[in-house]
């Protein structure tokens, strides 16, 4: 609902599936260019948080084009269109423990499942010398014109930031290929993680995130998930 108002109806709706599958947590991140401002809630809270977006016509940065060179001459190749689900969690999985975030690794493995079913998602590797995919994300067609990157991970190595620069690459002419028009790299609040997207040629979009917890759990979120509570940086 990209350029929608947030309102009371999508706050109620979220409310109702949490107390039918008595769910404790809800975190919703709305598409960049939904607007909160005329809506304030009553039951949850929203962060402003941002992504990154590049426009697919103009070439990549000649720092990035040296280092996807140099990602070949190590011996990385790209993989289009992967299968291995249980490897792409572990990847993720992998980058989320490295930061101290939080993660269920099989609640995971059930929404990426049902997301490759969609059309337009992809899951895309890199390998290395010997064959072993070391970098990997799933990519989701967003807008008639915009694919995201969602989720991914890289194994860490010597070669991972290489790893990582040839995947998003790779998978950024793919969307070309497919007809998109721009590229969501999906937003990091980590300083690093938001640079190397800025890198890309990533301009910065705001967006919001939802959060609500259900009643008498926010004590507890707020110790257990405390990026879900206090003001980006």
């Amino acid at each position: 609902m990209p350029g929608a108002l947030w309102e009371d109806r999508h706050e109620e709706a979220i409310a109702g599936a949490m107390a039918e599958s008595r769910a404790r947590l809800a975190v919703v991140d709305l598409p960049a260019g939904v607007d909160t401002t005329a809506h304030l809630p009553r039951l949850g809270h929203f962060q402003e948080r941002h992504t990154r977006r590049a426009l697919l016509s103009i070439d990549l940065p000649s720092t990035r084009r040296k280092q996807v060179r140099r990602a070949v001459r190590a011996g990385l190749t790209f993989e289009q269109d992967g299968t291995d689900l249980d490897r792409l969690v572990a990847l993720h999985q992998g980058a989320r423990e490295r930061k101290s975030i939080p993660s269920d690794g099989a609640a995971l493995g059930t929404l990426l499942h049902h997301l490759l079913q969609e059309p337009g998602t992809r899951m895309h590797f890199v390998r290395n010398e010997e064959g072993q995919r070391i970098a990997g994300g799933v990519f989701l067609r967003t807008g008639p014109g915009t694919v995201l990157y969602a989720f991914g991970g890289a194994e860490r190595s010597e070669v991972s930031g290489l790893a990582t620069v040839l995947l998003l690459a790779r998978s950024m002419e793919c969307a070309a290929n497919d007809g998109a028009e721009d590229f969501d790299f999906g937003g990091s609040q980590d300083p690093g993680v938001d640079r190397f997207y800025a890198e890309f040629g990533g301009e910065r979009i705001p967006k919001w995130r939802y959060v609500l917890s259900a009643p008498g759990w926010t004590w507890w979120w707020k110790w257990r998930r405390p990026d879900l509570f206090n003001a980006p940086t």
